[in-house]
């Protein structure tokens, strides 16, 4: 490759962040905005097919240029070239709910938060017009907020004097940073949804940190933490070449990106405690590697399904006669940080209780159909007419004449679904069986995630493992339906429609990739990461 080439290439990274970081300061137009982030994805696109390119002809130093150029643009991208948010950095209708909901969940429970606010706003507002609609917390539904006086008047009493007054001051300080409009918003969402266990450990920080601007940016801040040490323990593991890949395929996320999460309360805690899992697993820390994924698995509960993998491994050394001690001492590590986390959620203000109210919320939450939800079940038991159903609403919630239709489309499809998720699982026991490593087989196990579990688009940023075991043509064809979706976010206004299309195109993904997976060969990466461990 010529200097002038890659001279080149960094004044049109240097160039393009310019114009994003302009554009998007002199809050343009959607669409604006949307183009500029499908601009910088392309030329992620481009930089990571040319770092592959230059890896193939051995030339490592150039092709390292490259990969750093890639994930460069790709958290240029990522963090809207430096603009984050309306106000900054601080997601406000995030903290607005999480740290609210955990400072003060010995009173609000799971269906306490808007009515709070409304009490809130009748004390200090006396005599402005109250927004007509509220989200009923207990059925999720949106309600009239005439005639639910004496529920707020309930959930009021639930404090002390010096409890309400506390929570007066730190909602006052979330109603300054905000307007009517955002607030009005916020009491329409779905409320506060962590395990009692993330509210314990968000409460360690919530008891001592104020609502002050200083500290909610320290806040905001603690995933950029997080994330920090999980990229030092990828790149560390596994390689620069994988981490600058993996930070491609977080920067480039459409459902990820960080308008949804970014800035937000520890929304990403179990994202690095995943990739450290992994890590550990490659290192044959086994007992540690347990741990981080019993973490990840209590403070948001999917994350166990990426056991799976490993557990498969231990099934295979137990036929074939081999040292499964590893397996005990991660079940060892997995079991002894989740009994803790249990009993830590009981000491969060409601006791063992808590985790019984977190169940019925959750159970509730199952019934939604929010438009940004992206699993195999969205490809199985969604069709043309019912994504038209939810994209003409507006909501989650379903008028009851929808209901039906939906139920209806979801009965007749389903031994189809059942089929086709158990096809999609017996490949994936075939690729996990001939696996050779036990951070390879945790990889792998994102097709059972996407298989048995439909999940907000948000936490398919754990997708930025593909890279570990993926291959050229996997981390590509990630890269490429990110950016594909840029470009359905400008040619279709329905989210309901853009989420079904991203659902589509990752069940393509998923079962190409595990396939793939199926000849137990290693991926074909043009220039080698560190050496595997030998074959558990």
């Amino acid at each position: 490759m010529k200097p002038s080439v890659l001279l080149g290439a960094a004044a049109t990274i240097v160039t393009l962040a310019t114009v994003g970081l302009l554009a998007i300061r002199f809050e343009p137009t959607e669409a604006v905005q949307v183009g500029t982030r499908l601009v910088g994805s392309v030329l992620v696109l481009v930089l990571v097919a040319a770092a592959l390119r230059i890896a193939a002809t051995r030339r490592n130093r150039l092709a390292l240029v490259f990969y750093a150029l890639a994930a460069f643009a790709a958290l240029a991208t990522y963090y809207n070239f430096g603009a984050f948010h309306r106000n900054g950095l601080v997601h406000e209708h995030e903290l607005f709910h999480y740290y609210l909901g955990a400072k003060y969940f010995p009173e609000l429970g799971y269906d306490g938060l808007y009515l709070a606010s409304l009490a809130v706003d009748a004390q200090e507002r006396p005599g402005t017009r109250v927004q007509p609609f509220v989200r009923n917390l207990r059925t999720n539904e949106l309600e009239p907020t005439q005639g639910i006086g004496p529920r707020v008047l309930g959930v009021r009493a639930r404090f002390s004097e010096a409890r309400w007054e506390a929570f007066v001051e730190d909602h006052q300080a979330f109603r300054n940073r905000s307007n009517d409009a955002v607030i009005r918003a916020m009491r329409r969402d779905h409320g506060y949804n962590p395990t009692p266990a993330w509210t314990f450990v968000a409460q360690r920080f919530t008891s001592v940190l104020p609502t002050a601007p200083w500290s909610l940016s320290l806040i905001a801040s603690l995933d950029f933490l997080l994330l920090g040490l999980a990229f030092v323990a990828l790149g560390r593991t596994f390689g620069l070449p994988i981490l600058c890949l993996s930070i491609a395929v977080l920067g480039l996320g459409y459902g990820w990106r960080f308008h949804y999460i970014g800035g937000a309360f520890l929304r990403l805690d179990w994202l690095a405690a995943v990739v450290g899992a992994v890590c550990l697993l490659e290192r044959r820390r086994f007992a540690w590697a347990g741990v981080l994924f019993g973490y990840a698995a209590a403070v948001r509960g999917f994350p166990a399904l990426l056991m799976l993998g490993p557990g498969v491994l231990a099934l295979r050394a137990l036929v074939r006669g081999q040292d499964v001690r590893w397996a005990f001492a991660m079940a060892g590590g997995f079991v002894v940080i989740v009994g803790l986390a249990v009993a830590a959620g009981t000491t969060t203000g409601r006791g063992p209780g808590a985790w019984r109210e977190f169940a019925e919320n959750i159970a509730g939450h199952r019934q939604l159909t929010p438009p940004n939800r992206v699993g195999f079940d969205n490809v199985l038991l969604n069709t043309p007419e019912l994504v038209a159903a939810v994209a003409t609403t507006g909501s989650p919630v379903l008028p009851p004449w929808k209901k039906v239709d939906v139920e209806r489309i979801r009965e007749e499809r389903l031994p189809v679904a059942v089929g086709a998720k158990l096809a999609l699982l017996a490949l994936l026991a075939v690729a996990l069986w001939r696996a050779r490593s036990h951070a390879e087989a945790a990889v792998l196990s994102l097709t059972a995630l996407f298989a048995a579990v439909p999940l907000g688009s948000y936490y398919w940023a754990v997708l930025l493992l593909v890279p570990i075991r993926g291959g050229p043509a996997a981390v590509l064809a990630l890269l490429t339906l990110s950016t594909a979706m840029k470009g359905a976010q400008l040619a279709f206004d329905s989210e309901t429609t853009r989420y079904a299309l991203k659902s589509l195109g990752l069940a393509a993904f998923f079962t190409l990739w595990t396939a793939a997976a199926t000849t137990g060969r290693p991926a074909a990466w043009p220039t080698s990461p560190p050496k595997s461990p030998p074959s558990p």
